[in-house]
């Protein structure tokens, strides 16, 4: 699990030090950035793994299975069954 205060104590700098850098290197923020990250290891999850949507969300970094969902659907704008779905057809 990995967050921004994490990294900024591996890095050696305030979180909110790092946070404003990331922004303006990335154009987006940097908890953004890691929902994506975890939606696209999520999605191949989904396409290559015999997994519920639980383990999935779990083994891709989310708390509960709600915000896997809220975060999949902002993203790709569907739920992950609905991916899962459209994966395989």
């Amino acid at each position: 699990n990995i967050d921004l205060k994490m990294v900024a104590n591996k890095v050696g700098v305030h979180p909110v030090t790092l946070s404003k850098a990331f922004s303006l290197r990335a154009d987006v923020s940097f908890n953004f950035y890691l929902k994506y990250l975890r939606c696209m290891h999520a999605t191949d999850l989904i396409r290559n793994e015999n997994m519920t949507f639980a383990q999935i969300a779990y083994e891709s970094g989310f708390g509960s299975i709600r915000s896997f969902n809220r975060a999949f659907i902002e993203l790709f704008g569907v739920t992950p069954s609905h991916y899962k779905e459209s994966a395989f057809i």
